[in-house]
């Protein structure tokens, strides 16, 4: 039991030094009770199925790319950090938590647990909150997308 106590305190430094480098201006709020309990349905449209990019830019640059069903670049505002992609049920979840705040990276078969962000999005009248996992660096640049969404080309130099 103190091991967990320890764990855990030290998890909870770790992510306060987290949330104190990214600043004043960020936003945490909880996902509404029908977003938090959504299914894994599509990429990007749950937590657990959150897309996987490269630090902040990687989140810019994917969401830049995204293209609504008609064709048109999304519209997309940040609706905040909704906390652990995947939620710690056991010890060995709360070890995995620790190994993945530091910057270590999902073993074959374990959980993922990094933060994922929420971004709504807006294609004319339709809304729709996607999911993105910012900790997968370097990968290579995903294709996938919600359904019905495509991404645009990259322009080559």
């Amino acid at each position: 039991m103190r091991r967990r106590h320890v764990m855990l305190l030290t998890f909870s430094i770790a992510l306060s030094i987290a949330f104190a480098r990214l600043g004043p201006d960020l936003e945490l709020r909880a996902a509404p009770p029908e977003q938090a309990q959504s299914s894994d349905s599509g990429h990007g449209l749950s937590k657990e199925s959150a897309i996987e990019v490269c630090r902040p830019n990687g989140e810019q640059a994917y969401l830049d790319r995204l293209r609504c069903p008609n064709g048109n670049a999304v519209r997309y505002k940040r609706a905040g950090s909704f906390g652990f992609r995947n939620e710690p049920k056991s010890p060995d979840d709360d070890q995995a938590v620790m190994e993945q705040m530091m910057g270590g990276a999902p073993t074959a078969g374990q959980k993922d647990f990094h933060t994922v962000d929420g971004f709504d999005l807006r294609c004319k009248r339709q809304k729709l909150r996607v999911y993105l996992d910012m900790y997968h660096c370097p990968e290579p640049e995903t294709q996938v997308t919600p359904p019905g969404f495509t991404l645009q080309e990259k322009a080559t130099p």
